[in-house]
């Protein structure tokens, strides 16, 4: 008899974008249920269990107990009923290994940590907050798939009765090479991409500053894609009179942004491992970010892109110039390295393989 797990999201867009290979895989094994506040949007072709969560919307439902309690009863009514418990994202992760305390029969909690909302060597009101919130919980999980280097030794060393694994995030889908290395064409724009949402814990106001110190080199442009109010950004940009930077809605189509890029820039200060420098690797498009947990993972520096510390930036306009003065040769070399870095560590058939090999393990 096949075993049932239910795989907690607090949206659907975490499975659209990232979930699809490793549900369908899945989905030979055992029979899933996906449950989260969306599940008409949900984009999976295989025919799936879908249920509805009401999880908080912000802070005010957050704080309001009734709401709590529902979401968390909602939750502990499909946990009776599972063998496995699938965790995604923070805000779900949390209230479903609340859920499933005292419950005479638990299920196995598998929570895939996509980022720990703390940083680890990093101490703070709000790190501190998190860090006892997910000590606490460790003891409702059975077993964490952490996604970079810096997560797993922090869980190592502060968790001694889960069991732990490393394995390098979800991934992305490979094309054929000869569809995605690039050439350099210098009459045309350098265009340099940044795909992230529109918090300052991206580094924007980094991303500001760089393109300021670039705005004298005409066919250097910055193209950045975003979810959330980009209204402030536009204001510093409008403050520093930046013709060179061009602050953009997020595209359901981001793909096809992703095609137009020479380079992928991210300054972020806070990643869990980014999924779009591993899609902008397996295009052939080189990238340069900072040297934090979730970034520098997948980074090689000189084969396929740079890193820099992230509040320097000088260093981070040196290594945009240096990119941009490439000879076509050079930069074609630097782009097939980048598909090839991708297609050997990030691919997501592979990765899913590995997940679903470690589900056997305990489920």
């Amino acid at each position: 008899m096949r075993k049932k797990v239910t795989i907690f999201t607090t949206k659907s867009i975490t499975v659209n974008r990232f979930l699809d290979q490793i549900i369908f895989d899945l989905s030979n094994e055992y029979d899933l249920i996906i449950a989260c506040k969306d599940p008409n949007n949900l984009k999976i072709n295989t025919i799936i269990n879908r249920k509805k969560i009401n999880f908080p919307d912000n802070i005010k439902d957050l704080i309001n107990p009734l709401k709590i309690i529902v979401c968390l009863l909602e939750i502990r009514r499909l946990c009776k009923s599972t063998n496995c418990i699938y965790l995604h994202t923070p805000l779900a992760s949390h209230l479903a290994r609340l859920a499933v305390l005292f419950l005479e029969k638990k299920p196995t909690v598998i929570y895939h940590v996509h980022g720990l909302r703390y940083i680890s060597g990093i101490w703070g009101i709000k790190s501190f907050i998190y860090r006892i919130i997910e000590f606490l919980l460790s003891f409702q999980t059975d077993f964490f798939i952490c996604i970079n280097e810096t997560d797993y030794k922090s869980l190592l060393k502060y968790n001694h009765h889960s069991k732990i694994e490393k394995i390098m995030g979800v991934g992305v889908h490979i094309p054929k090479k000869e569809n995605v290395i690039k050439s350099l064409n210098q009459r045309e724009p350098f265009v340099i991409g940044t795909i992230a949402s529109y918090k300052k814990e991206k580094g924007y106001e980094n991303l500001i500053k760089i393109a300021k110190n670039l705005k004298e080199i005409d066919n250097i442009i910055f193209r950045t894609f975003g979810s959330g109010n980009k209204t402030w950004l536009v204001k510093l940009a409008e403050r520093e009179k930046l013709e060179n930077l061009f602050i953009n809605d997020f595209s359901n189509s981001i793909e096809d942004e992703i095609e137009n890029f020479n380079l992928f820039f991210l300054p972020s200060l806070r990643e869990g491992l980014n999924v779009s420098i591993q899609e902008s690797l397996v295009r052939g498009i080189p990238v340069i970010t900072t040297k934090v947990r979730g970034c520098e993972d997948l980074i090689i520096d000189g084969i396929n892109g740079y890193c820099y510390e992230s509040q320097n930036i000088n260093k981070a306009t040196i290594l945009i110039e240096k990119i941009w003065k490439l000879r076509n040769n050079e930069y074609k070399k630097l782009s097939e390295n980048s598909y090839l870095y991708a297609k050997n560590n990030l691919n997501r058939k592979t990765l899913s393989k590995k997940i679903c090999e470690t589900f056997k393990k305990y489920v």
